[in-house]
């Protein structure tokens, strides 16, 4: 049998989201999203700016939403140079949620603003909030939300400015999994209203396992790959090296790597596809070994 580190399976399955009792977009308020990207927010302050814009397709890294393992991209251009780039760790806080933004890198959540001079700022200090009213689940899927009184202060001059807004963001590209709240039933929002119900079997309310300490530097990694030139043309070799090759670049440790084999042994046994975006396979059969592996 393959080993973790060299197995996309393997490497696919550390993209599970274990906590996440529902691969679901269970609404918490804000309607059904619209078929399109926009925003509409204000910045206060010294660099005071109307961010608007409206787009119909997805942009990665540019305008729209993206999903990596269980951490949630929020990209959004405004029509004067404005960007916007939020991340959120829904491992901690599953969705739908209000979230308080912090220190990037330090805090599960966080916003990132170069203004239309290209002055950067960045939250700082857990003031303010970002509403996420929807928990997508794959590419086409809508999430809508707002910022709600954002501090964030330049990396140049210390000056603090404040967000506050809506948007309307469609998912361009997914690899993994976010971790949703249980909302009894579970159902996916995509663009149009269209419903398809899900089981999530298999839910954990904290993530104390080996590779929890790996899980947010994976996804990134793995993210990277499928948005880059390594996955250009599709799931090949070249993708498929990068993918596990994000085991070695995040050190996971070899207790971690031996309970996501695990994971795929339990997986393979079922005749689950441990590279679908589709756990419920894995939920049903493997439940005590993602529970260990996480």
């Amino acid at each position: 049998m393959k080993t973790l580190a060299t197995s996309l399976l393997a490497a696919s399955a550390l993209l599970l989201a274990p906590l996440a009792a529902c691969d679901s977009s269970s609404g918490g308020g804000g309607g059904t999203p619209a078929n399109t990207n926009s925003v509409n927010a204000t910045v206060s302050g010294g660099a005071s700016a109307t961010v608007e814009n409206e787009q119909a397709n997805a942009a990665p890294n540019v305008f729209g939403a993206g999903i990596a393992g269980s951490v949630l991209n929020l990209w959004i251009l405004g029509q004067d140079g404005t960007t916007l780039t939020v991340i959120v760790d829904t491992a901690v806080t599953p969705l739908p949620a209000t979230v308080t933004v912090g220190v990037p890198t330090e805090a599960s959540a966080w916003i990132t603003m170069t203004s239309s001079m290209a002055m950067i700022y960045n939250t700082f200090d857990g003031s303010g909030t970002i509403t996420l009213n929807h928990c997508p689940a794959a590419n086409g899927a809508g999430i809508t939300g707002s910022f709600d009184g954002v501090s964030l202060k330049s990396e140049l001059d210390g000056s603090v400015v404040k967000l506050d807004g809506s948007f309307n963001l469609i998912v361009g590209t997914a690899a993994g999994t976010l971790t949703c709240k249980s909302t009894g039933s579970d159902t996916t929002d995509t663009v149009g209203g269209d419903d398809t119900t899900t089981s999530g079997s298999c839910e954990d309310d904290v993530c104390d396992g080996p590779c929890c300490p790996y899980v947010q530097c994976q996804a990134q990694c793995a993210f990277s790959c499928v948005t880059g030139m390594a996955c250009m043309s599709g799931d090949g070799p070249g993708c498929q090296a990068c993918i596990a090759g994000c085991w070695d670049q995040c050190n996971a440790s070899a207790a971690c790597k031996t309970a996501a084999d695990a994971v795929m042994s339990c997986g393979t046994a079922h005749g689950c596809d441990l590279a679908s975006d589709d756990t419920t396979c894995v939920e049903t059969h493997c439940c005590a070994e993602l529970k260990t592996m996480y």
